[in-house]
């Protein structure tokens, strides 16, 4: 299963969310898409670093999962989906950013983009709802290669 991140570029103050797709080889490659255009007039900017993301392939640990991995400066190690989904329902919506202008990339940091002030809260949560639909967040955790939950007791 290839995977589909959101990167957030700021150009001289027009904010844009390109979809990165991760390769066979296991590095992410710029796409010509976007995300959610329409929308973007509701940000003002993005917050400090939180983390760092890092493509499966070039990842040093073994993890249970086949999307790349989360090291979130505040806590453990997870997998990319559960991340954005646990942010997502909160509506925060983090994107990842990168130094680089090369088309392959394999490590992003993580930020969350700022909401404007006078921005309601029901566009708050639309927005959040319409980002996870945008990205697929909600996917089957089968062929996110992440364990179920209860799994190992209908085996008992």
């Amino acid at each position: 299963m290839l995977v589909t991140v959101p990167v957030y570029n700021n150009h001289f103050g027009y904010h844009q969310i390109n979809i990165y797709e991760q390769t066979e080889a296991g590095e992410f490659r710029r796409t010509p898409r976007r995300l959610m255009p329409h929308m973007l007039v509701n940000f003002d900017c993005v917050s400090e670093s939180l983390g760092e993301v890092v493509a499966p392939a070039y990842d040093r640990r073994q993890q249970d999962w086949n999307s790349p991995t989360v090291y979130f400066y505040l806590g453990r190690p997870r997998s990319f989906f559960r991340f954005l989904r646990d942010h997502a329902l909160d509506r925060q919506i983090m994107v990842l950013c990168t130094n680089t202008m090369s088309v392959k990339v394999r490590k992003f940091t993580i930020h969350e983009l700022r909401f404007k002030r006078n921005v309601a809260t029901a566009v708050k949560a639309l927005t959040a709802r319409k980002f996870i639909e945008a990205i697929d967040v909600f996917i089957d955790p089968d062929h996110a290669g992440q364990p179920q939950a209860g799994a190992d007791d209908d085996a008992a």
